[in-house]
């Protein structure tokens, strides 16, 4: 049996797309037209996406991280020696000033990062792993690497390379476009540097 998209159903488990998928449908039998392609990929992107970070968080608990601390974390540790200072990490993650500024506060606080005077600027703060935040994120990375070919193992090496290409290709228009100011009123620097098409 297909669905209007296309899509044989006995091929899909069943899942939380299948009730948002119903929903289209009713739309497009409303309106008298079928919803774009574009629509059906987005909207379920957005749903991974937040299934992905639900099933992340589960997974990170044990360590008392989120999904959102631990990126901090491997975010701080990939850079040279030398840290990164907070407005970065803020452009880099597409996170507020005042919710990097609340992560790395715990992180400080679990005494797994150190704030100190950054080395090109001394005006500005960098932010660095101590020995306990370097060692987590050396025992953690291998297992959630593990954990991400599991939640992909239905997937082929040519199947995931066109989902990289095609999400690189939706992340590079988004990038162009504008972001919602943070805390602060200031827009992240892709969006402050929108190139005009």
């Amino acid at each position: 049996m297909r669905n209007y998209s296309g899509v044989n159903q006995n091929d899909i488990p069943p899942s939380s797309w299948q009730h948002f998928e119903l929903g289209l449908a009713r739309v497009a039998a409303r309106l008298g037209e079928t919803p774009p392609q574009q629509v059906m990929v987005l909207r379920m992107a957005k749903m991974v996406a937040k299934r992905l970070q639900e099933d992340l968080n589960r997974e990170l608990a044990a360590w008392r991280l989120t999904d959102a601390s631990f990126t901090v974390l491997v975010v701080i540790f990939s850079e040279p020696e030398g840290g990164i200072n907070p407005s970065s990490l803020s452009n880099i993650l597409g996170e507020s000033r005042a919710n990097i500024t609340r992560l790395t506060d715990e992180l400080e606080a679990r005494r797994l990062i150190l704030r100190r005077p950054a080395t090109a600027d001394r005006r500005r703060i960098g932010l660095d792993l101590t020995r306990s935040g370097e060692k987590l994120v050396r025992e953690l990375l291998p297992a959630m690497w593990r954990h991400y070919g599991r939640l992909c193992r239905d997937l082929s090496v040519a199947e995931m390379r066109t989902m990289e290409r095609s999400m690189k290709k939706v992340l590079a228009d988004l990038d162009l476009r504008p972001r919602k100011p943070d805390s602060a009123g200031t827009q992240p620097d892709a969006a402050r540097n929108k190139v005009p098409r």
